[in-house]
């Protein structure tokens, strides 16, 4: 099966596409796009292929956003002071993703609270059969720690991505700049308040904890720091997705998949 990250491949076409005529492409010309990118893709990942592979969008609210309203609290920001039309791409790539789903073998799955990584976790999690994700994101390298039989291939680099270089203890305790996520040794508000920097995470702080097991490594924080660290986790750990949106989005996908067998019935 493939499960495609498919937000970071849409709007990575869009932006060469606005680059080039100065303008977010059409609904049509989003879906050849997009179709055009997958279809590049296929000589290499096709040994993954299902009959009913899967698209996967991002929810409307993040469950995260609710735990930690600093995570990506910048992005609104940023989108606003872009010159590229966020508004009318999105209205168009939602026409192009409901097409989508009508008419294609694709799966395409959304879920309201849920980001297109849940989706993708859930399903690379319980699946019976070797899966393939293509995505930029190296926040799915863990995944493969936890199952051997899951893979990852970028789109940007071409190529399969290697895990080895992963450590999730790592990116816990060092948070994630992308997401407005500070390390746990930096105040929760550090990327949104002006002038505020984060404590540093220096080589030697890697090198002494990134290789232990959690009670070891909370045995040395201080109790704010623990407390960060719990958050991180629960933002970072792809395991931490709440069980009542992992069980909706496979009663999601149960779903999506009989309607398209009933419908070549």
């Amino acid at each position: 099966m493939i499960l495609y990250d498919i937000s970071n491949i849409a709007l990575a076409t869009s932006f060469t596409f606005h680059k080039n005529f100065d303008r977010v492409p059409e609904p049509t010309e989003l879906q050849q796009l997009i179709t055009s990118s997958i279809g590049d893709m296929h000589p290499t990942i096709s040994p993954y292929r299902a009959k009913h592979d899967v698209i996967a969008l991002e929810g409307f609210s993040s469950w995260r956003k609710k735990k930690y309203p600093f995570y990506k609290a910048k992005r609104k920001t940023q989108r606003e002071q872009s010159p590229f039309d966020f508004d009318t791409y999105y209205k168009h790539l939602a026409l192009v993703f409901e097409d989508m789903r009508q008419y294609s073998n694709w799966l395409v799955l959304q879920h309201d609270q849920a980001e297109a990584d849940d989706i993708i976790t859930t399903l690379a999690l319980r699946a019976k059969k070797p899966v393939c994700i293509v995505s930029v994101d190296k926040d799915f390298l863990q995944l493969q720690a936890f199952k051997p039989d899951i893979v990852q291939y970028s789109p940007l680099k071409r190529d399969f991505l290697d895990p080895k270089s992963y450590k999730l203890m790592e990116h816990i305790l060092g948070g994630d700049t992308a997401d407005g996520v500070p390390n746990v040794f930096s105040d929760e508000d550090t990327f949104l308040t002006e002038g505020k920097r984060q404590t540093p995470f220096s080589k030697k702080l890697k090198d002494t904890l990134s290789h232990l097991e959690e009670d070891e490594v909370l045995s040395k924080l201080t109790e704010e720091q623990k407390r960060r660290y719990l958050m991180n986790k629960e933002l970072i750990d792809a395991r931490c997705v709440p069980e009542n949106i992992q069980e909706e989005i496979l009663q999601m996908a149960q779903e999506a998949y009989k309607e398209k067998v009933n419908r070549v019935l």
